[in-house]
């Protein structure tokens, strides 16, 4: 019971980091929002923040045990 409630914290704590990456990376996105005219078709430039962000959180919750996942 006692290793499910550490579990559960754990999870809790990785739960507030991705909340505060996911954060980060969406003021990093409004930051660096870039918009590019190039003959009449927008190109919209997203940085690599966010797909940095979502390979950082797969690989968090890949690295928990199964049971705490």
């Amino acid at each position: 019971m006692q290793r499910l409630d550490i579990g559960m914290q754990r999870l809790d704590i990785g739960m507030q980091r991705l909340d505060i990456d996911m954060q980060r990376s969406y003021i990093e996105m409004q930051r660096t929002y870039i918009v590019r005219t190039d003959s009449k078709k927008l190109q919209i430039i997203l940085p690599s923040v966010i797909i940095a962000t979502i390979k950082t959180t797969n690989q968090t919750v890949s690295n928990l045990p199964e049971s705490e996942r």
